[in-house]
C-alpha cells in the first residue's frame, strides 16, 4: 500500500476529510486515483491506456493530467481527455462530471454505465442520481460518497476497503 492510500484511509476514515480550499482540486485527483485502485475492472477495461474522461470545465483537470504524468495505472499510462457531453464520449475508465457540466447524469450513466466505466461527480444529490463516486464537502471537509448499484450495474466492484471509507448511498 503506498503512502497516498494510508493518508486516504486514515483522513476519510477518521471523518476528517480535507479542507475544502484551493488544495482541494489536488486531493481530488490523488482520491481519484486511489479510489480507482479499489475498484475491480472487467476484462474488457484492463488493458491499454487507462483513459480518464472528463466531462465540464474543472481544475481538477489539470491536477490530473499532471498526476497523469508522474504516475500509472496498474502499469498502464494514464491519458486524461476531454468530452464536449455525453453524446461524444468515448471510452474510457473514469468519467468524471465536472459540477458545472450541462450534461445530465442520467444521460451520461445510460450511455457510459453500463460499458465497465466509473462516473465521478462533483454535485450535491448526484450519487444518487447516476453516478457511482461523489465527491461532497460536508462540514467544510472534502468526503466521498459511493453508489454501490450504480458501480455494479456498471460491470465493477468496490472493494471492501473502499465502501469502508465511503458514505453509502443507493
Amino acid at each position: 500500500m503506498d503512502v497516498m492510500k494510508y493518508v486516504m484511509i486514515i483522513v476519510v476514515s477518521l471523518g476528517l476529510g480535507v479542507n475544502a480550499n484551493a488544495q482541494s482540486e489536488k486531493y481530488k485527483a490523488a482520491f481519484l486515483y486511489q479510489i480507482s485502485l479499489m475498484v475491480k475492472w472487467p476484462p474488457n477495461m484492463e488493458s491499454g491506456d487507462f483513459v480518464i474522461g472528463i466531462i465540464g470545465k474543472t481544475p481538477v483537470k489539470n491536477e490530473l493530467e499532471t498526476f497523469g504524468k508522474s504516475r500509472k495505472f496498474k502499469g498502464r499510462p494514464i491519458v486524461i481527455k476531454s468530452f464536449s457531453g455525453s453524446e461524444a464520449i468515448g471510452k474510457c475508465n473514469i468519467l468524471f462530471l465536472a459540477n458545472n457540466s450541462k450534461s445530465s447524469i442520467a444521460d451520461l450513466a445510460s450511455r457510459a454505465g453500463n460499458q465497465g466505466t466509473l462516473i465521478f461527480s462533483e454535485s450535491p444529490g448526484l450519487a444518487t442520481k447516476g453516478s457511482s463516486i461523489n465527491f461532497l464537502i460536508s462540514g467544510g471537509k472534502l468526503k466521498i460518497e459511493l453508489n454501490a448499484s450504480t458501480l455494479e450495474d456498471a460491470g465493477l466492484r468496490a472493494s471492501a476497503e473502499l465502501k469502508s471509507l465511503a458514505i453509502m448511498v443507493d
